[in-house]
Order: C-alpha cells, then sequence, then structure tokens
C-alpha cells in the first residue's frame, strides 16, 4: 500500500493498493494496512470510504478488528466512493485491510501480464459514541419538538421573525433531526443574530454539556 494521487474522496491523496499481476505468480499474495487506534479512544465508529475495481476470485478486498473478519468489498468494482463503517469499543484496536490476489489457471497465456485490480482507501476518521456511559440524552429534537413544544428551548433573533433556529433533516450526527441556524443575509447587509438556548434542568448535578457541529462559515462576516 502507498500514498497516492490518482484519486481522492476528499484533499489531493489516498492510499492505493500494490499493482499485482499474473506474470509467474503462483502463489496467494496479500498486502496489509494497519490502524493502531490510541488506548485512550472512547468506543466509537471508524469511518472510511474506498474506491475499487477488481476482479473476483483473483482479488479481494477485506477488513478486520483484531483479527476477526468485519466486512469484504460487495462488489467487483465500483464507480463512486462507497462509504463504510466499523463499530470500535473503547481502548487500543488494530484495523487491517488486506488485499489478496489468489491466482487461478484461466488458460489464457495472452492474459498473463495483465494487472489484477486496484483499491483505494481515504477519508479515514473516528467519530467517538455521543453520549458516555450514564449520560442523561436530550432527544426532543427526534420528537420533533423544538422549538414551540419543548419549555427547555427558546429562540430569537435580531433579524427578521422568520429568521430563527429551526428543525432539520438535512444533517444529523445520530437519528434523523438536527437543529440549522437560519441564512441572516440581507439586501441591506444589516447585522444579524440569531440565538438557540438551553435551560438546564434544576436537577441536574454538576457535569459536561456535550454538543456536536457541523459547520460552514464565512469569517468575518459569520
Amino acid at each position: 500500500w502507498a500514498l497516492a494521487n490518482e484519486e481522492a474522496y476528499t484533499g489531493q491523496f489516498s492510499i492505493k493498493t500494490p499493482t499485482f499481476n499474473r506474470d509467474g505468480v503462483l502463489e496467494p499474495i496479500s498486502a496489509y494496512a494497519v490502524l493502531a487506534t490510541p488506548e485512550y479512544w472512547e468506543g466509537g465508529v471508524l469511518h472510511f470510504s474506498a474506491l475499487w475495481d477488481i476482479e473476483f476470485p483473483e482479488t479481494d478486498l477485506a477488513w478486520y478488528v483484531d483479527g476477526e473478519l468485519d466486512d469484504l468489498v460487495p462488489t467487483e468494482t465500483t464507480d463512486t466512493w462507497q462509504e463504510f463503517e466499523i463499530e470500535l469499543t473503547p481502548g487500543e484496536h488494530f484495523v487491517m485491510w488486506e488485499y489478496m490476489f489468489t491466482p487461478t489457471d484461466s488458460g489464457d497465456e495472452d492474459d498473463a501480464d495483465a494487472t489484477v485490480g486496484v483499491a483505494f482507501l481515504d477519508e479515514i476518521y473516528f467519530v467517538p459514541n455521543p453520549f458516555p456511559p450514564g449520560a442523561i440524552y436530550w432527544d426532543s429534537f427526534e420528537e420533533a419538538t423544538f422549538p414551540s413544544g419543548d419549555g427547555e428551548w427558546t429562540v430569537s433573533t435580531t433579524g427578521d421573525e422568520t429568521d430563527q433556529w429551526r428543525l432539520t433533516g438535512d444533517k444529523s450526527l445520530t437519528g434523523l433531526l438536527s437543529i440549522t441556524s437560519p441564512d441572516l443575509s440581507n439586501e441591506d447587509q444589516d447585522a444579524s443574530v440569531a440565538n438557540a438556548t438551553l435551560a438546564t434542568n434544576p436537577e441536574w448535578g454538576a457535569g459536561t454539556l456535550t454538543f456536536s457541529l457541523f459547520s460552514k462559515l464565512a469569517r468575518p462576516a459569520d
């Protein structure tokens, strides 16, 4: 496996399988790329994207967690990057991708020098479980009560009255819904602010309030 700039899901680089060909290869060959996760990682989901063009049964791409098979690519080829997820428990793990070549006797001498597929990996990232054991999970977004039907939340704006935080199904870390900020742009280019305020339960003890954010800002305007 090596860095490559032929294909990339994001940015300019990905990692690419080695080039195997049928010329003189009599025994199976495998190439491995192994990611060791840190001991301090909490449980969560490891995401990765793959692009491949391989030939069953001679070549295949599989991945393992701590030596146990997790999954294989479902088809021989894909024209677009495909995203995959691996559930990980807390602590250190070894995630291994294996690119396998098992030569077969096709009987076609003209095909002896042909390469036998390729695969790329990119956009590998880890998302910790958002709610650790013992967490109080506030779930009114999924109940679609935000904000008018939920007394813990209030919204306000200095712009047009309709420019408020609102429920959306466009993005979500868990479930189907999240809340999104309004588009405050206006023809007069007046400065505007939109607020979403959560009032915590007075019965809560001390602790950490955790939230997840997806943002695209245009500073210094936003």
